[in-house]
């Protein structure tokens, strides 16, 4: 039991000062985090898809960095690794560059909330999360709803496919998905499934 008790309590595990920084960097991080991701994007785009993977890249990369901090390691490092994740998780599909700025800004704020106090004061920090979550909001809140916006969508009247029928598809889509349909680009035709699979674009309507 005594031995149990050297590995838990004789080591900087439970050293008051550092465990609260800690817990105070983690707890910061994920406010700004959910105010970015909650707040701010899901809010605009209404896509879950990519909720659970912003959270997962943020904590992950906060523990990451911290961790690094405490075993000198580059920071770089870091960045190198989570961006081979990335690539891993991104290569296949076609991510819209809403959401590409989103994680870039979760993981930034991961990064600066992990950095070591020897580095930047917890002002410095919080000005920092002020000033990406400020910016965030002011692009989402301001800007966004005058920005067009490009959907994937599976269709089936692949007769509408055509360079001769393109208003028929325009105003077919308008029709079904009740949205204002700018252009749209096909990028793959399934003459086994008569389906397609197009690129619509559409302009987002005004918040009320």
């Amino acid at each position: 039991m005594s031995v149990l008790a050297a590995l838990w309590f004789d080591t900087e595990l439970f050293i008051g000062d550092r465990l609260a920084e800690l817990a105070f960097r983690f707890t910061m991080d994920l406010v700004v985090a959910a105010f970015i991701i909650r707040g701010v994007y899901f809010r605009q785009v209404r896509n879950a898809e990519y909720v659970t993977t912003f959270f997962v890249f943020n904590v992950s990369v906060f523990f990451l960095v911290y961790i690094m901090n405490g075993l000198d390691l580059d920071v770089g490092f870091g960045f190198g690794l989570f961006a081979l994740f990335a690539v891993l998780r991104f290569r296949t599909v076609a991510v819209p560059y809403t959401e590409l700025t989103v994680a870039f800004a979760v993981i930034a704020v991961a990064v600066i909330n992990a950095i070591s106090v020897g580095a930047l004061t917890f002002a410095e920090v919080w000005f920092a999360n002020i000033g990406i979550a400020g910016c965030v909001y002011l692009v989402g809140a301001l800007w966004a709803d005058r920005q067009d916006v490009v959907r994937a969508v599976r269709y089936e009247r692949i007769e509408n496919v055509r360079p001769d029928r393109v208003e028929d598809l325009h105003t077919d889509l308008r029709d079904r998905l009740g949205l204002d349909v700018v252009s749209v680009r096909v990028d793959e035709v399934d003459f086994l499934n008569d389906t397609a699979l197009l690129q619509v674009t559409y302009r987002r309507r005004p918040s009320t």
